[in-house]
């Protein structure tokens, strides 16, 4: 079994302040840089509101709430309920990723009745290079994201807006000049090297020591894992069906697993889980 340089001394355990929950992993785009439509086999679905609300319910106000996983959050009819929910019940920071094709009129209002803290586009380039990798309309995405922002300014809202760009071979080049482009308009811009099936070069996986704050992430039939990256929950600590999330995040499998990374010996999925080398962007995982 491959094995990694043990850790000179143990990384300490954060309390659980922090979850993604996946909405769906339906998505209506095949985006080069994503595998939802291009390999992934888990079955497609919808969580629903009685696990989301039991989810919550589990936890202590979570510092950060995240919507995403591995779908488009907008395919959700149940979204901007779930927000509503989660802020209701003492969540300090909801947060959903949109490839923004779906945000219509009526969508953006929801944006801002829900309370959503944070709304982030996933923009892989400008015009031309963003067709080449997204296979829609770079013009009508610009446009959609524009009128958020004059709703934003409309309304006085303290909602937060980003762009996360993926690096990957067809972009890196271009990555300059969508930040400039945009770099006046939104919040922030977040370039995030494209997840390969590679090597890992970290001795540890940080995410199950909980990096900044500790997570879990939900996938919406309740499979429970502790990284995003975990395309296909292969790393399947429990379900959240029949355990909450602070049993799981303590629990005997998390544990064993944590042992054995500080011994050297990565779980399968993150022997073979790394991100392309650029410039461009900042690694996350490896």
């Amino acid at each position: 079994m491959a094995t990694l340089t043990r850790q000179a001394r143990p990384v300490a355990i954060r309390p659980l302040k922090a979850i993604v929950v996946e909405p769906t992993n339906r998505c209506n785009l095949a985006c080069i840089t994503c595998p939802v439509n291009r390999g992934m086999q888990r079955p497609r679905g919808n969580m629903t509101f009685e696990l989301f609300q039991k989810v919550i319910k589990g936890v202590p106000p979570l510092k950060r709430l995240s919507l995403n996983g591995w779908g488009e959050p907008l395919l959700h009819p149940d979204v901007f309920r779930m927000v509503r929910f989660a802020k209701e019940n003492g969540a300090q920071t909801v947060i959903f990723c949109t490839n923004g094709t779906l945000l219509d009129d009526d969508r953006i209002d929801q944006v801002f009745d829900s309370g959503l803290d944070i709304l982030e586009f996933s923009v892989d380039g400008l015009a031309g290079v963003y067709e080449n990798i997204r296979g829609v309309d770079y013009r009508a995405v610009e446009q959609r994201i524009h009128e958020t922002l004059l709703r934003r300014q409309e309304l006085c809202s303290p909602l937060r807006v980003g762009l996360v760009f993926t690096v990957c071979g067809q972009n890196e080049a271009h990555a300059h000049a969508f930040q400039k482009a945009w770099q006046d308009h939104v919040d922030y811009i977040k370039l995030q090297p494209m997840v390969i099936c590679g090597e890992r070069t970290t001795p540890y996986c940080a995410e199950f020591f909980g990096k900044h704050d500790g997570r879990l992430v939900v996938l919406w039939d309740g499979t429970v894992t502790v990284c995003c990256a975990d395309m296909e929950g292969e790393i399947a600590l429990g379900s959240a069906w029949h355990e909450s999330l602070l049993e799981i995040w303590n629990g005997d499998a998390l544990q064993r697993i944590r042992a054995d990374i500080m011994r050297g010996t990565l779980p399968p999925p993150c022997r073979g889980c790394a991100e392309i080398d650029t410039a461009a962007g900042q690694k996350r995982y490896s």
